[in-house]
C-alpha cells in the first residue's frame, strides 16, 4: 500500500503530460490551419460567401455600405462586378451600385474593405433599388462593373458578356454532368480579389468528397441547374475525398 500514492501521482503526471501534449498538438494544428488560411488570403483568394456582407468604407474612413452580392461571368471566368448596397436606413432608401472587384482593397479590420470613391458622388448618383435589379442581359451589365450611373464604360472591343449569374444564387445549386445526371452541388465559389478572376468552383460530389472545377466548364441548364462539360466519372476522380 505504501507504493499506491507515488503510483497515483506518477499516473496523474503522465495523464497531465498526455493531455498537455494533445492540447499542444491541437494548437499546432490550429496554427498550421490558420497559416494555410492566411497564405490563401495573401494570395488574394476568397469565397464569395465570405465577401458578401463585408462592410465597405471610403479612403477617409466613412462607411459606404456593404457588399450585397457578386456578379459572375461564368464563360469568361471573371468576377463581373461586386454590388455595393449604399445608404438608406432600416431597410428603406438603400440603392445599389456595381463596381469592378479590383476597386476593393482590404480594410484595417477583419470583414472590412475600402474603396477609393467619394461618398458624395454615390449620394448624388442613381443606383438601382433592392429587388429591382437590372436583368442580367440588360445594357447596364454590359458596362464594366455595371457603372452606368458613374460614367465608366466598357473598354472598346470587349465582347458583351452573356452568362452572368449572382454568386448568392450559386451556393447549393445542383450540378449535372454532361449526360444530365445529378452529380453534386455547388459548395464554394473562389475568387481572386486582386485580379478579379474566378479561381475555381468547389463542388460537393456525391460519394466522392469535393472537387474544384473551372467556372468555364459550367453552363446554365434547365430547371435552374448547372451542367458540367464532363461525365460523372471524371468529376469523381477530381474529388478524392477533399473537404473545404
Amino acid at each position: 500500500m505504501k507504493f499506491a500514492k507515488p503510483f497515483l501521482i506518477s499516473f496523474s503526471l503522465l495523464a497531465f503530460a498526455g493531455a498537455a501534449q494533445a492540447q499542444s498538438g491541437q494548437q499546432q494544428g490550429a496554427r498550421q490551419q490558420l497559416g494555410v488560411q492566411q497564405q490563401s488570403q495573401q494570395k488574394g483568394e476568397m469565397r464569395t460567401s465570405e465577401l458578401i456582407g463585408q462592410k465597405v468604407k471610403d479612403s477617409q474612413g466613412k462607411e459606404l455600405g456593404e457588399i450585397k452580392d457578386v456578379v459572375l461571368d461564368l464563360q469568361g471566368g471573371k468576377v463581373h462586378a461586386a454590388v455595393l448596397e449604399f445608404g438608406g436606413f432600416m431597410g428603406v432608401g438603400e440603392k445599389n451600385f456595381a463596381f469592378p472587384l479590383r476597386q476593393l482593397e482590404p480594410g484595417g479590420e477583419q470583414g472590412q474593405l475600402t474603396m477609393n470613391i467619394d461618398k458624395q458622388k454615390l449620394e448624388n448618383a442613381e443606383g438601382f433599388a433592392q429587388g429591382q435589379w437590372p436583368a442580367m442581359d440588360d445594357e447596364y451589365w454590359g458596362r464594366i462593373g455595371g457603372q452606368a450611373s458613374t460614367g465608366e464604360t466598357r473598354p472598346q472591343g470587349e465582347p458583351q458578356r452573356k452568362v452572368l449569374v449572382r454568386a448568392s444564387e450559386l451556393d447549393g445549386k445542383t450540378v449535372q454532368d454532361n449526360s444530365g445526371q445529378d452529380v453534386g452541388e455547388i459548395r464554394h465559389v473562389m475568387v481572386d480579389m486582386k485580379s478579379g478572376q474566378l479561381r475555381d468552383i468547389v463542388v460537393d460530389v456525391k460519394d466522392a468528397g469535393q472537387a474544384r472545377v473551372q467556372a468555364s466548364s459550367l453552363s446554365i441548364g434547365t430547371g435552374d441547374k448547372l451542367v458540367l462539360d464532363m461525365d460523372a466519372g471524371q468529376l469523381k476522380r477530381q474529388g478524392g475525398g477533399n473537404r473545404q
